[in-house]
């Protein structure tokens, strides 16, 4: 047996206008599928999504959406209309977004998405786990850029004073209250920069392939982890050691350093990586011998002396 139930996306008009745009509205019909897509993703929510005919009133944009559980497609949509008019992690918090996306929180997100699957297949969802799952979809970062995309579409069309969202049963009866989004608040949902904190290797091992041998500013070649990558030498004292030729390459020559890998957002929320750079190396392998550097030495030495600080002040 299937379910159906309805989201309606209201678009507020200007002057009792009842069209827009046909561009700026598929732009932005394509975000919003985008949008429901991840998080069905995610969840692991499959559902069947029917466009239907529109309604004025403004602009009424009608999707139906089809399921084999009742109670997990309410949720589902519930979930749509509170992350669609949520203001997302932006700027100063970025970094935070970064962090929780990438490294802390993605064993409590996995925690927070099973328990939720649990607990869909039981009679309701409990406030703490829905809430938990809201929190962790708000700082999704391709939710954020698919959201941002969609207020940004709207932001540079006139027309347009605020958009509504609701959920409908299948006689068009509201069974949510209106979640509204004015024009004047379309600006909180802009994401202004795309760059994140470098990610930081501190063990990382490169097989050099092609080193710059002479005074300029070309880019290294070598292999990270089997991939080819072209990395910035911003090891000073390395560089010009292999300059005054103090160090000498040969085929299969490997370094173990500190490396910095930058990264961004692209404009769908997914992380790319924009360069390498090694800080500094902390040793070099030619064969079977190794040479530790002695930048590498005071490296090592900074961070023993800096966790010995933690101990004693984790003592107090």
């Amino acid at each position: 047996m299937s379910f159906g139930e309805k989201l309606e996306l209201h678009y507020y008009l200007n002057n009792g206008s009842h069209s827009m745009d046909a561009l700026v509205r598929n732009k932005c019909e394509a975000e919003i599928l985008a949008i429901i897509q991840e998080i069905s993703t995610v969840l692991s929510l499959p559902v069947n999504i029917e466009s239907e005919a529109f309604r004025e009133g403004g602009l009424k944009e009608i999707w139906r959406f089809v399921g084999k559980h009742n109670g997990q497609l309410m949720f589902f949509l519930g979930l749509i209309t509170i992350i669609l008019t949520r203001f997302p992690v932006l700027d100063d918090e970025k970094e935070a977004l970064e962090k929780d996306h990438i490294k802390v929180s993605i064993e409590e997100k996995k925690l927070n998405v099973e328990k939720l699957k649990r607990e869909l297949n039981g009679a309701e969802v409990s406030k703490d786990t829905k809430d938990a799952v809201i929190h962790e979809l708000n700082r999704s970062a391709k939710i954020t850029a698919r959201k941002s995309n969609f207020y940004r579409n709207l932001a540079a069309y006139e027309k347009v004073t605020g958009v509504g969202i609701v959920t409908l049963n299948n006689n068009y009866i509201p069974i949510t209250d209106e979640l509204f989004v004015a024009r004047s608040d379309f600006n909180k949902f802009l994401v202004r920069g795309n760059e994140i904190p470098p990610e930081t290797i501190e063990d990382a091992e490169i097989k050099i392939i092609s080193p710059v041998l002479e005074e300029d500013n070309y880019k290294w070649g070598g292999l990270y982890k089997g991939n080819p990558i072209s990395f910035s030498m911003t090891d000073t004292e390395f560089k010009n050691a292999v300059l005054r030729k103090e160090i000498s390459f040969q085929r299969g020559n490997v370094i173990e350093c500190v490396l910095s890998i930058y990264r961004k957002f692209d404009e769908i929320g997914n992380i790319i990586i924009t360069g390498h750079s090694v800080v500094t190396v902390i040793k070099i392998t030619n064969g079977g011998a190794s040479l530790e550097t002695a930048q590498g030495r005071r490296y090592k030495e900074r961070k023993r002396s800096d966790s010995n600080q933690n101990e004693l002040w984790g003592c107090w």
